[in-house]
Order: structure tokens, then sequence, then C-alpha cells
């Protein structure tokens, strides 16, 4: 529960939340439709477009904040900290990532350029991505590369921001194994 508009249903699990209490989104208070010990079924109630931090109140006892933003997806805002004049890099849901220029909104995710067209004049572009989709393996110490559809920030293009993993057999890739090793950047 991190994002959404007015009238999304969502939850807010946890656990002692008691039977009743209160439920806000920033300055705007909830009408939750569930209220149990463990969780709390409401619809979003009109908020501000941004940041509207929760909070559940109980028996007089609030729970920390957490982030809530609105809208969801490309073009929410993704500063989810108002009080620093920065982009929050997990702050956006979905295929969409915060965009780190002046505006601080979610943008819609980079996406891989898939090349192999070798007919070009010499020297061909490298292949993207690499390995091929649906290779059933790569080498060790294989070179791993992939051109995208926009230009990427090279300040972001740091080990803890790739990752890498192994889909198995999974054909869609849902289910993945996190692969450990080195990543070197070139």
């Amino acid at each position: 529960m991190n994002c959404g508009v007015e009238d999304d249903e969502r939850m807010v699990i946890g656990q002692g939340f008691g039977s009743s209490g209160t439920l806000t989104f920033g300055a705007n208070n909830a009408s939750p439709s569930v209220w149990d010990d463990q969780s709390i079924t409401t619809p979003i109630p009109n908020i501000n477009l941004g940041n509207n931090p929760a909070v559940v109140t109980t028996d007089g006892i609030s729970s920390p904040q957490y982030s809530f933003v609105s809208p969801c997806g490309s073009g929410a805002p993704c500063d989810s900290d108002p009080t620093t004049p920065s982009c929050e890099v997990g702050a956006c849901s979905g295929n969409t990532v915060c965009s780190l220029d002046a505006n601080c909104t979610c943008v819609d995710a980079p996406q891989v350029v898939q090349f192999s067209n070798c007919g070009n004049p010499p020297p061909p572009p490298p292949l993207s991505p690499n390995p091929r989709p649906n290779s059933q393996d790569a080498c060790i110490n294989s070179k791993i590369g992939a051109r995208f559809d926009r230009d990427i920030n090279p300040a972001t293009l740091i080990p803890s921001n790739i990752k890498v993993d192994d889909c198995g057999s999974d054909p869609n890739c849902d289910s993945t194994i996190s692969v450990s090793g080195t990543i070197n950047i070139y």
C-alpha cells in the first residue's frame, strides 16, 4: 500500500490495530470498511498529489508514518520526503523509476533495445542484450551487456544498482533467483 488515488481500495497489514482507530493520509481521514487487529481495508480519501504520509492511530498511540504517494506510475511525484530537496529512488511503483531531474517524477523505466542484425556496415554495433533472450546459459566471466532506449545517467551505473537474476525454467522470468558475483562496469 504505497500509492493510489481517491477511492482506490487499499489494505494495511500489521498487528495491534485493535478493533477501531483512525487511519490518516496526510491531513485526510480514511473511512475504513474493515478494521481488525491485523488489517485495515479502506478506500483512499481525497488526498493531495505527491506524498501523503499514512498513520494508524489506535488507543491514542500512533504508528510511524509511511510514505503513500498519489498517483501511482508515470507522472507521479517521487520526492517522498518533503524535508529534503532530493528524489527518493524507491518511491515509484510498477515499471517506473524516479527521474533524477529537477521535477522528481516517476517515469517509465528504460527498456533494453534488442539488436542482433549483423548486416550493418562493419563493424556492427554490439549485440544487445548479451547474452541473448532465451539463451540457456552464460559463460563464467562473460561480458553481459545491454543497450537502452534512452541515455542512462552514468552516476547511476554502479554495482549496487545492477541486479542479475537467474530465471530458471520460467519463460516470463516472473520467479527469479538472484545471482551473486562481482560486477565490474566498463
